[in-house]
Parts: structure tokens; C-alpha cells; sequence
């Protein structure tokens, strides 16, 4: 059945979240609606598109952003998870690598484990 979802995650950096999703193949377009053939339109800060279709929107939620999708039969959830859980996976990576890195650590390692666990190594 098909209805509009909200991801977990607070996103505060959304340039940052921009990147990943380029990173992931995906692409940033720049519009405030996200359209869906069974929700018909949602407003948005900015939609990501999926390479072989399908989308996400970026929604203001207070100070912060959150991914709003729709799971059934979204050709982008091969890429991002259901409800954007891959993407905003590798956005806290990315988000810990960058304050790691900002305190002077410096990534040693990065690996993903068989469940999908991301751990960092940092060395200060």
C-alpha cells in the first residue's frame, strides 16, 4: 500500500547530505514539491531522484531536515533503503569522519560489517 514515510534522523547538514547523495549516484534537483502517483504532492526543501527513477524530498522539520518518501514500489529504495535508511547511514558516516576530524583524529579505518554496521577507526 502506498502513503508517504518520514526517516528517523535529524539531519542538520544538508550540503553534507547533498554530497553523500551524489556520492550514492543520485541525483539533487532542485524543486519544492515531491510528487507521487499515489500521494499526489508533498512540499519539500529539495528532491533527490534515483538513477532509475524515483524520489525522495528533503523536509523541514523545526531547525532540521528529514527524508519524506513513499517505500511502495520506489525504484530509489534500491539505492537508499526503505526510508532512506542507506542514505542517512553514510550522511552520519560522513557527519562522525568530518567531526573525527575536526577534533584532529584522523580515519584509520572504515569497514561495513555483513549487517550493514559501519565502524570508523580514528587515531588522534
Amino acid at each position: 500500500m502506498s502513503h508517504l514515510t518520514k526517516g528517523k534522523t535529524k539531519i542538520k547538514d544538508v550540503s553534507l547530505l547533498k554530497e553523500v547523495a551524489q556520492a550514492m549516484g543520485l541525483k539533487v534537483v532542485e524543486t519544492r514539491k515531491l510528487k507521487g502517483a499515489y500521494i499526489g504532492s508533498v512540499d519539500c526543501e529539495f528532491v533527490i531522484r534515483g538513477q532509475h527513477g524515483g524520489d525522495l524530498g528533503i523536509v523541514k522539520d523545526g531547525e532540521d531536515y528529514t527524508i519524506a518518501m513513499d517505500n511502495y514500489m520506489n525504484p530509489i529504495c534500491k539505492t537508499v533503503g526503505s526510508n532512506g535508511a542507506l542514505l542517512t547511514r553514510d550522511y552520519q558516516v560522513e557527519l562522525h569522519k568530518r567531526e573525527a576530524q575536526l577534533l584532529g583524529g584522523v580515519i584509520a579505518d572504515q569497514h561495513t560489517d555483513e549487517a550493514g554496521f559501519v565502524y570508523l577507526e580514528v587515531s588522534v
